[in-house]
């Protein structure tokens, strides 16, 4: 499967501190790691992201946000941060923030694009996928929205309905939130719930808006919940909703946060568990163009290892090799949360099961 990998060293720039858990050096090492691995060869290209255009950010942000994010990237002083959502706290203002997020979301704009054109059938990012930037302010470590910016792009060029689909522990309220009226676009999050987690949004009682009241659809989790439940949760929803809204191309974010040895989640995915998960959603989205990008993830080791292997099984190669196969299992506490999560969506919803 013919796989564009787009990255630059200068994603590392995002630099919300040297404290901060997101930390974009995770970048670096995964393109070094496939480059030692030999994996980059006409499968699995690597392309070099440019920076979009401000027009393409004010496509989905307002132009007031727009001027102070570049003003704050350039140290200027006096403007009400907190008012936008920037620092301090979750995510402070940086130098250079402009310049970094023109390229991250560049490189999610080139993304749609390879795909859109039929250069490739998947384009991989994982600079990409800040799901919780908002309209008009920053939120939970992400400024601008590449996301959306992806999705608008595929529509743009005449994919009229794009699947969004979301596996971070957190919910992916930015993107829901820019989409929740637009009937042609899906948004799927999978996530543990925001009564234990940020941004303590994403019920699975939320509905789109006006005409798109089906557009939105959340699932969310209680902690401790293991592979046995999310991996077929996570299989079974996504496979049902692409009968019911037949996408015409799809956008993935990969956040690698909901795996047992991440700090700021609560769930108890191993790496084997999550990696065969997406493994069958890309099997399942092979006839589609698919946008693979990435998003939290705050133990570096295990989102070196993870996405290096996503990169693989995209590109159609062996990704097992030296990963134990083990499973989690998820509480009693857990379970229960589950089976009420999906009473809802099927006495409400229509889900099948």
């Amino acid at each position: 499967m013919k796989t564009a990998y787009i990255h630059s060293d200068l994603y590392a720039s995002y630099n919300l501190g040297p404290r901060h858990p997101l930390q974009q050096a995770r970048l670096i090492d995964i393109c070094e790691t496939l480059h030692n691995q030999g994996a980059f060869d006409e499968n699995l290209v690597l392309v070099e992201p440019s920076p979009c255009k401000e027009s393409d950010l004010l496509s989905v942000h307002d132009a007031e946000y727009i001027q102070i994010v570049k003003r704050a990237s350039q140290g200027e002083t006096g403007i009400q941060l907190s008012r936008y959502g920037l620092g301090p706290g979750d995510t402070p203002a940086f130098a250079g923030m402009w310049e970094n997020g023109l390229l991250y979301c560049g490189g999610s704009l080139r993304c749609a694009e390879l795909v859109a054109d039929g250069t490739y059938k998947r384009a991989i990012s994982f600079a990409g996928g800040l799901h919780h930037a908002h309209y008009d302010h920053a939120s939970g470590f992400c400024i601008l929205s590449d996301i959306a910016i992806a999705i608008n792009t595929l529509k743009s060029n005449g994919y009229k309905r794009v699947l969004y689909v979301d596996i971070d522990v957190h919910h992916g309220d930015g993107v829901e939130a820019l989409f929740r009226s637009d009937p042609n676009v899906l948004t799927l999050s999978f996530h543990e719930s925001g009564a234990w987690l940020f941004p303590g949004t994403g019920n699975v009682q939320d509905r789109g808006v006006e005409s798109a009241v089906d557009s939105v659809w959340n699932v969310p989790f209680a902690p401790n919940t293991g592979g046995d439940v999310w991996c077929s949760t996570v299989s079974d929803v996504t496979s049902h909703l692409m009968d019911r809204f037949l996408p015409d191309a799809i956008v993935l974010q990969l956040g690698a946060d909901a795996l047992a040895e991440d700090p700021l989640g609560h769930l108890v995915m191993t790496r084997s568990e999550w990696l065969q998960t997406v493994d069958t959603l890309l099997q399942m989205f092979r006839d589609k163009p698919v946008v693979i990008l990435g998003g939290g993830g705050y133990c570096r080791a295990a989102v070196v290892d993870v996405w290096s292997r996503v990169a693989l099984l995209a590109a159609g190669r062996p990704w097992q090799i030296g990963l134990e196969l083990e499973q989690s299992l998820s509480t009693s506490d857990a379970l229960e949360f589950h089976r009420s999560t999906m009473r809802y969506l099927h006495d409400q919803r229509g889900l099948p099961f």
